[in-house]
């Protein structure tokens, strides 16, 4: 996957996807803006291609922004929501897949695609949530 993962970024393919989207840019007055778009990013990207090959190349986006040390709560940001990212779905972490092969090399029936969904979306929001006023609104602020 990071060979992969580092393929795309190389071709220039994940540049090119990352210049058409709204992109975070260090400026501590706009933490609820920055953390929101990392949040979308990270969830939604982390469902393409797992979500710690996701944080490899979005590191890359983030320190071609401008983004240092001093931006603590965009970091947090992302640790928090490529982490709950893959409890969305089976693909969102590679762990997910392992585990399911696992159970059903076992002759367990393991979860399938939309019941795995079912879940995860609930707990995906309801944690994103709480991570994101956290982060902004608390974290952000000390």
């Amino acid at each position: 996957m990071f060979v992969f993962t580092a393929a795309l970024w190389t071709s220039g393919l994940i540049p090119e996807i990352m210049s058409n989207i709204q992109n975070p840019l260090p400026d501590h007055n706009n933490n609820i803006r920055n953390n929101a778009i990392i949040s979308i990013v990270s969830v939604t990207f982390s469902q393409i291609l797992s979500n710690v090959p996701f944080v490899t190349l979005y590191n890359n986006v983030m320190i071609s922004n401008g983004f240092n040390a001093d931006d603590v709560s965009e970091w947090m940001m992302l640790a928090a929501a490529s982490t709950i990212a893959g409890n969305l779905t089976i693909f969102g972490a590679a762990s997910n897949i392992i585990i399911i092969e696992a159970a059903e090399s076992r002759g367990v029936k393991a979860f399938s695609y939309s019941e795995f969904l079912k879940i995860g979306f609930i707990v995906t929001v309801a944690n994103l949530a709480v991570y994101y006023l956290f982060i902004t609104f608390l974290f952000g602020r000390m």
